[in-house]
């Protein structure tokens, strides 16, 4: 085991596999593992993605994954949106922080203060719709002399 950061995505499909590939391959002193409720699943993207390994964890049990959570130097949540914010929930608990590329209806400034607290860094919703589209609106905006 290296002595780089310890990285657990959670979400080993389409969206997870991706940046778990583009994480290894630009990133030599991670170690990564990829978490899913489907072992399958899990265990194919990880035999996809060289170095990687996989653990099997139903997210919405909040016990079993702030324990997990916390062995993480950086969780990436790539989760379907309904279960987006009880894993920020359960980092901000974990004391790991969490970047998340899901859309949730939960807001997740409610666990502002709670983060801070614990010193956690949470960046929610960078995913590209919403997410890199709203960056780019609003940077297009600070350009621009007036909107109409």
């Amino acid at each position: 085991m290296n002595s780089g950061m310890n990285v657990l995505i959670l979400g080993s499909g389409k969206i997870g596999k991706v940046i778990a590939s583009d994480l290894m391959s630009s990133h030599n002193e991670v170690t990564l593992t990829l978490a899913d409720v489907n072992k399958r699943q899990a265990e194919k993207a990880a035999s996809e993605v060289e170095g990687s390994e996989y653990v099997v964890i139903d997210s919405r049990n909040e016990l079993k994954l702030v324990q997990l959570l916390s062995k993480f130097n950086l969780v990436v949540g790539a989760l379907p949106g309904d279960y987006g914010y009880g894993a920020m929930k359960a980092a901000v608990e974990a004391g790991t922080d969490m970047v998340d590329v899901s859309y949730m209806p939960e807001s997740p400034a409610t666990l502002s203060e709670e983060a801070v607290r614990k010193k956690v860094t949470v960046i929610p919703d960078c995913g590209v719709a919403p997410g890199l589209s709203n960056i780019l609106v609003g940077y297009s905006k600070e350009q621009l002399d007036q909107v109409n």
